[in-house]
């Protein structure tokens, strides 16, 4: 068990994005549970990230903040939202919305039905 957490510390180091649990075709650092039904990951920012306007057709993301800052941008309505260590937030189905989170942030995510094959 120490061994795995040693692998999720360091996971950082090589991509932005892993996955615990999910139905994964690009490689992966860390070993995962092959699963159909939802993802779990973790998602790491070594430095300022943004991510462009989209929106999920099916899933529901919930996402809590391990630590850093991220900031949630609601394009339909315009409100901003910040997230700190601490927080969590699910985006629904359908809400387009844009992401940029501060360098240092980590984020676990649930995304359930499972989004894109990844």
């Amino acid at each position: 068990m120490k061994e795995i957490s040693k692998q999720i510390k360091k996971s950082p180091e090589k991509t932005t994005r892993q996955y615990f649990v999910g139905q994964l075709s690009r490689p992966q650092t860390l070993p995962f549970i092959e699963g159909d039904k939802l993802e779990i990951g973790i998602t790491s920012y070594g430095d300022f990230k943004g991510e462009l306007p989209h929106y999920h057709t099916q899933a529901y993301e919930y996402q809590y903040i391990i630590s850093g800052k991220t900031e949630y941008l609601d394009v339909e309505t315009g409100e901003l939202y910040t997230f700190q260590k601490g927080d969590f937030y699910v985006t629904t189905p359908g809400i387009k919305y844009a992401q940029r989170s501060q360098p240092g942030t980590v984020i676990f995510l649930l995304k359930r039905p499972r989004g894109m094959i990844k």
